[in-house]
């Protein structure tokens, strides 16, 4: 979660909200893909808020998904 959300340089953090996005549309999580697609190649920057609010309900998202298998 550290790459994205610390201040990481505009191209590198687009990379990396684009791979949470392909991850995320791999476990049948479109919503959160979307929405890291969009704060991904938004024309401006995302937050480091935003990114950090995206990863705390991917990960939310994420342990419920494994609860339920």
């Amino acid at each position: 979660r550290t790459g994205a959300a610390n201040g990481a340089a505009a191209p590198d953090r687009r990379r990396s909200l684009e791979l949470v996005a392909r991850e995320l549309d791999a476990l049948g999580l479109g919503d959160l893909a979307d929405e890291a697609r969009e704060l991904a190649w938004s024309p401006r920057a995302s937050s480091p808020d935003e990114v950090e609010s995206l990863a705390r309900r991917a990960e939310d998202a994420v342990r419920g998904e494994m609860a339920a298998v």
